[in-house]
């Protein structure tokens, strides 16, 4: 039992919210398949039938959310991950322009 409890803090420790989010849909899923196979045939078929249903499910939304993490990944996170220049950075550019140009006009004089 303490094996179990180290190993699922450790996957809390060292994995981001979505990674957690994708694992926990295939695990379920491939659970639920497991699930849906024995109750199949032991139990009832038709029980078996909604749970395999529902096993799809999940996989259905595994895709799609790895899509969709894909294409956020790609063109929102990157873009930020570039950090532009704040307005402060860009008002000490101001300033030292602006005295560079007045320490220019000295020097002429």
């Amino acid at each position: 039992m303490k094996n179990v409890r180290d190993i699922l803090e450790n996957w809390v420790k060292t994995t981001d919210s979505r990674q957690k989010l994708q694992q926990t849909y295939l695990v379920s899923a491939i659970v639920l398949i497991l699930v849906a196979g024995i109750v199949g045939l032991l139990i009832k078929y038709d029980l078996g039938r909604q749970l395999l249903l529902a096993s799809i499910l999940c996989f259905a939304v595994f895709i799609v959310n790895s899509i969709v993490w894909a294409i956020v990944n790609s063109f929102v996170i990157i873009r930020y991950s570039e950090s532009p220049k704040t307005t402060n950075d860009k008002e000490s550019d101001q300033k030292s322009s602006t005295s560079s140009k007045s320490k220019k006009k000295s020097s002429k004089k």
